[in-house]
């Protein structure tokens, strides 16, 4: 669980994010953490003969997912820039890529780029949404992030009393409830 000054931060960051400004790329922007980029994908096998084409792909650079193995070769790079490299996982190695080929040929494209300038924590970012200062809106925020991590607090407390108390009692759960679950289980598929 994280800790209340954890929480805290967070949810100011949160806050930010929420009324950051989005801007397209201009000269001389390249692709950093929290940007979105639009790119296109090509990679081959060793053979040369084609695993994955796709033009086109939005991606948010905090959240890549699938794309996570191309992150520190997106990083860096502008829009309209191409980038070609050579993968290779190796046996009793952590993966460098989701593909069954050994070796693969990454071509790699920036179409554009999104960034997003986040306010500064400020008296006129307060203003901005409606407090007379910043300290008002830390103070917002405190107690929110208090008022959760107690809350936190209190339902790991349940989990652990729930947990103790199924590990060391035995349950009779009656034929009826069995049935009624599993008739919910089928017409909850059919939906």
């Amino acid at each position: 669980m994280p800790s209340l000054e954890e929480m805290t931060a967070r949810l100011m960051e949160e806050f930010r994010m929420k009324y950051a400004n989005m801007r397209m790329f201009e000269d001389g922007d390249f692709v950093q953490e929290n940007d979105t980029v639009i790119f296109n994908l090509g990679v081959e096998s060793s053979n040369g003969s084609l695993l994955q084409q796709i033009d086109g792909e939005t991606v948010s650079m905090s959240n890549l997912e699938k794309y996570a193995y191309l992150k520190d070769y997106l990083l860096g790079m502008c829009a309209g820039e191409d980038k070609e490299f050579t993968l290779v996982n190796s046996d009793g190695v952590e993966k460098s890529h989701p593909f069954e080929s050994a070796t693969v040929k990454v071509s790699l494209h920036v179409s554009v780029g999104t960034k997003t300038d986040k306010p500064a924590l400020d008296d006129s970012f307060a203003k901005s949404v409606g407090l007379e200062s910043f300290e008002k809106l830390s103070s917002l925020i405190s107690g929110t992030a208090s008022a959760r991590y107690e809350q936190l607090k209190k339902n790991a407390l349940y989990d652990q009393l729930r947990f103790r108390l199924m590990e060391e009692n035995d349950f009779v759960v009656p034929d009826w409830m069995c049935l009624y679950e599993a008739q919910m289980a089928v017409y909850r598929d059919w939906e």
